[in-house]
C-alpha cells in the first residue's frame, strides 16, 4: 500500500512584499522551499531545517495552514502529498541554494506569481493566507 506524505512548505517574504519561488530537477514548476518532514523530527524543527538546507537561511517560519495534493506525478510516479504550509519574511534574503536539490530562484511580487501557470497549483491557492498570516503576526 502506498503511503501519504507529509512535507512541509515555507512562503518566504522579503520586505518589498515578494515571495521566494525555487526549482529544482524534480519539479517542473516554481514551487517555495520546503520537504519531508523526518522520522523523530517536531514539525517546527523540519521546516526551519528545510530552509536552511535548501537555501541557507534561518528564520522562524510560523505555521498557517494544510493543503494536499492528491496523484501529484513527480519523476513519473504518482504521489499524494499532505502540506504543512508555514510563512516568514526575511530581513537580509542571501540565498545559497543546494545544489542536489535546486537550479533556480526566483524573488516576485506575490500578487504576480498568482497570475504565472509555471507556479504550482498548490502554491497558487495557499499564497494569499501565507501573506495574510504574516500581516495578522505583525499587527497582533
Amino acid at each position: 500500500m502506498k503511503s501519504v506524505e507529509v512535507v512541509n512548505g515555507v512562503f518566504a517574504f522579503n520586505e518589498r512584499d515578494e515571495v521566494l519561488l525555487v526549482k529544482g530537477p524534480k519539479f517542473v514548476e516554481w514551487v517555495i522551499p520546503g520537504g519531508h518532514v523526518e522520522h523523530g523530527e517536531t514539525l517546527q524543527r523540519a521546516v526551519e531545517r528545510e530552509l536552511l538546507e535548501e537555501v541557507g537561511v534561518r528564520a522562524k517560519p510560523v505555521f498557517f495552514g494544510v493543503g494536499e495534493a492528491l496523484k501529484k506525478k513527480i519523476n513519473g510516479k504518482e504521489r499524494h502529498f499532505v502540506f504543512l504550509d508555514y510563512a516568514c519574511r526575511l530581513k537580509s534574503p542571501k540565498l545559497r541554494l543546494q545544489a542536489s536539490e535546486l537550479n533556480e530562484a526566483l524573488w516576485i511580487p506575490w500578487k504576480k506569481a498568482l497570475k504565472l501557470k509555471e507556479v504550482s497549483q498548490s502554491v497558487r491557492s495557499a499564497l494569499p493566507a501565507a501573506f495574510k498570516a504574516l500581516k495578522v503576526k505583525k499587527n497582533g
